[in-house]
């Protein structure tokens, strides 16, 4: 599967720093002891995620260590909790803005496609967004590697592989690049029950 992966065109997405407004960091950023996710294990009394350790992948550790089984209060009390710190992650760094304005656009089509230039209006802009195939979650978790997937199958791929999907009830107060970001990919045991049912409907997962 590794190899697999290596194979897929991907580009780095730089988590920015503090620098003048509008710039993309350093390659290997150092996550600050302040951010969300930081806050979020540091209220669960659980150690901060290690360099080059996904977030996800240490909530995963978090979640097996307190054995909390998926359908238990506590289980859905700190994904709740934990997909706020990612959304929170990413609002501080692109905001939350209902209808962002054009450089806000810009900054998120300047790091999803950094080859590119960037457009010079919001239509444009909404356009490479909508386009371009990232998984939202790890994204927002400002991780240095994000895969960027050439068409929406690979993407499903990945996200059901990882596992990391970003629900669409938590999504509300992330504001317009969010909404435009979302991809509506139902788990796979949703899509085995519509295939019962023989019925449409909305997916509860997005990513």
């Amino acid at each position: 599967m590794e190899t697999e992966r290596q194979q897929r065109p991907m580009h780095i997405i730089p988590t920015p720093s503090a620098g003048p407004a509008g710039s993309v960091g350093p390659m290997h950023p150092q996550r600050p002891s302040s951010s969300p996710i930081q806050a979020f294990f540091t209220r669960n009394r659980f150690p901060p995620p290690p360099a080059g350790v996904h977030p996800h992948t240490h909530f995963l550790a978090l979640v097996s260590s307190r054995r909390w089984e998926s359908s238990s209060r506590n289980h859905r009390r700190a994904t709740t909790a934990f997909n706020a710190a990612l959304l929170s992650e990413f609002t501080a760094r692109f905001g939350n803005d209902p209808t962002p304005p054009l450089e806000t656009w810009q900054l998120l089509c300047a790091v999803l496609t950094p080859q590119r230039e960037v457009p010079g209006s919001i239509t444009q802009c909404k356009k490479v967004v909508k386009r371009t195939h990232v998984n939202l979650v790890d994204l927002m978790a400002g991780v240095e590697n994000v895969w960027v997937f050439r068409n929406r199958g690979e993407l499903e791929a990945y996200t059901r592989e990882t596992g990391r999907y970003f629900p669409k009830r938590d999504v509300k107060g992330g504001g317009g690049l969010v909404r435009c970001l979302l991809r509506e990919i139902p788990k796979e045991e949703q899509e085995a029950a519509t295939a019962t049912v023989g019925e449409t409907g909305e997916p509860s997962e997005m990513l």
